[in-house]
């Protein structure tokens, strides 16, 4: 069980503080030189689009275990919470490489980049707060890791 702590916490962490970073880099890219931010966000954005679902999966995947491992339901909604933040990166990867596409056509000032960059803001912005709400029940949930002197387990 313990590894699946430390998998799940580390996973999360990653994953929500990976975002948060993100989003403060990318803005503060976009007030120090705009041109630069205009070439650089996208590669940004399109490597967090497939790390996000790599940490994600391994976050989910651990809840899931530690779900079973406990038997607690509030574990099983907390698992719910990060699940639905991983179907929003799934999303969030589609509408990325759709921008980009859009981007390469010239077409960046148009309706449909607009569209597809709203739609991907308020994912980023849904799944930061499934992150955060899921995180903070994770950490209040989980039982605190005690060895016993005599045998060395949990």
């Amino acid at each position: 069980m313990r590894l699946f702590k430390l998998l799940l916490l580390l996973a999360w962490a990653l994953w929500l503080g990976g975002m948060i970073v993100l989003l403060i880099f990318v803005t503060q890219l976009f007030r120090t030189s705009r041109p630069v931010a205009i070439e650089a966000a996208p590669v940004l954005f399109r490597t967090f689009a497939v790390y996000q679902i790599g940490v994600g999966v391994i976050a989910c995947a651990s809840g899931t275990l530690l779900t079973r491992m406990t038997r607690r339901s509030v574990h099983a909604v907390l698992t719910l919470l990060m699940l639905a933040a991983l179907a929003g990166a799934l999303l969030i990867r589609g509408w990325t490489f759709e921008m980009e596409a859009i981007r390469h056509a010239g077409q960046s000032s148009g309706p449909a980049f607009k569209s597809l960059h709203a739609r991907s803001s308020i994912a980023y912005a849904t799944s930061a707060t499934l992150l955060l709400v899921s995180g903070i029940g994770w950490v209040l949930t989980l039982p605190t890791l005690r060895t016993d002197r005599k045998t060395g387990r949990e």
